[in-house]
């Protein structure tokens, strides 16, 4: 009789390759993903089926689900081979023909159960080191005994632990999925690059439990091809194929031979047209790339506008002289200056302002002012001593141009103000 590690080896041997991508369940350092479990469950199946039995499905009963068994094997249920009773014996009285007979047949049936019963334990055994070879222990160590280790466990029993863990796929997830798949292909890349993205996101999309279908994937990826704006004769000829013949394995052989076929014998004008083409798509995929940064300086640049809307709606900006001096002073007062509004008359304006909150002109180019006992005479209309958001200890509300009771003498004039003043715009009340 076969030993169990001979048995086990023997099942690991009839595993199939390995895919490009690998088997891990999770990169070194971080958590498993949904697209990876997916992709491993898929060979995991693939492995278990393929293990040698007396069934053409081979050992699949034990990677999928009974009610999947099911309808994959014709409605008949999966059955696990029986635990082998004790070898029987021939009895001291079975002397005759028939009863010698009788107990070979029933001591093949034994050594039947029992060699099927010990592959069934190696083809377990075989998935559940696949399983925890490519895991990092610490996903699955809460099924582990401290004694058997994994021995007792069933390999669908962590394949279950690991989809309820890391299996869920997340609505923002299935988005930036979806973003990708609809992401342009750069053609100067083999189009096999563009096809395993293609059916990656497919895969993922199945993992969210939102699958994609064949139909619009081939979609999806014609689309990226024909906006390339170079493969239109490919395109072409695939528009007059008829639609049963139009399968996803069938649209990726034809688009491997055909573009590799238009690279061939791409020279002189095509060639030009090609390059032509080449610069377009990289110009648009640059575009695509700069779009969310030219929107925000778009953005930016017309609330710079607002704002000096804003400004000009509420300063005033009249030609020095306009209103006659503005540098009276009251003599009574010393040298200081009393800043004082002077009779005016009607002149043309731009830009109307609340003229209510003019405190006074300035002598240096003649725009208007006001006054904030904390900050200070100020060109901004809107800074004065009840509206300052700057206050110093004791300042008053009540301070103006005219009356500062005792606050700041110095002007708080800004350069925009300053340059805005040279622009000399008039005024009218």
């Amino acid at each position: 009789m076969t030993d169990h590690a001979t048995l086990v080896a023997s099942a690991t041997a009839s595993f199939p390759a390995p895919p490009e991508h690998g088997t891990r369940i999770n990169e070194p350092g971080h958590n498993p993903t949904p697209l990876l479990l997916l992709r491993f469950v898929e060979y995991f199946i693939e492995c278990a089926a393929n293990i040698p039995s007396e069934s053409l499905l081979g050992y699949l009963g034990i990677a999928i689900e009974p009610a999947k068994f099911l309808t994959v094997n014709n409605n008949v249920p999966f059955a696990p081979p029986l635990v082998q009773g004790i070898e029987p014996s021939l009895p001291i009285t079975a002397t005759s023909a028939a009863a010698i007979l009788t107990h070979q047949e029933s001591h093949r049936q034994w050594k039947d159960t029992k060699r099927k019963y010990n592959q069934y334990k190696a083809a377990q055994a075989a998935l559940r080191t696949l399983i925890t070879n490519n895991v990092d222990a610490q996903f699955i160590n809460s099924l582990s005994d401290s004694t058997t280790k994994y021995l007792l466990v069933d390999p669908m029993t962590i394949i279950k632990h690991l989809q309820a863990n890391y299996g869920e796929v997340s609505q923002e997830d299935l988005a930036e999925n979806e973003a990708l798949m609809n992401s342009p292909w750069d053609h100067t890349t083999p189009v096999e690059t563009l096809f395993a993205r293609i059916k990656e996101c497919q895969e993922y999309a199945e993992a969210g439990e939102e699958p994609i279908n064949d139909r619009k994937i081939i979609r999806v990826t014609y689309m990226h091809i024909k906006r390339t704006g170079i493969f239109n004769d490919a395109c072409d000829v695939w528009d007059d194929k008829e639609t049963a013949s139009k399968t996803w394995s069938a649209f990726k052989t034809y688009f491997i031979t055909a573009i590799k076929k238009k690279h061939k014998h791409t020279t002189g004008d095509t060639g030009h047209s090609e390059r032509i083409a080449v610069a377009n798509q990289v110009s648009s995929n640059v575009e695509n790339m700069l779009q969310p940064y030219l929107s925000m300086i778009t953005a930016l640049k017309e609330e710079v506008e607002g704002m000096k809307e804003r400004v000009n709606a509420t300063q005033q900006h009249t030609p020095r002289g306009t209103l006659g001096d503005i540098t009276n002073r009251d003599t009574s007062t010393g040298d200081k200056p009393i800043w004082k509004i002077p009779d005016t008359k009607e002149v043309e304006t731009k830009v109307p302002v609340d003229k209510s909150l003019i405190q006074g002109y300035s002598d240096k180019g003649g725009y208007p002012i006001t006054y904030c006992w904390s900050c200070g005479i100020t060109g901004n209309l809107n800074h004065h001593s009840k509206s300052c958001k700057s206050r110093k200890d004791g300042h008053k509300e009540k301070a103006t141009l005219t009356n500062q009771l005792g606050g700041n003498p110095n002007r708080l004039v800004s350069a925009f103000h300053k340059r805005k003043a040279a622009e000399k715009l008039s005024v009218k009340e």
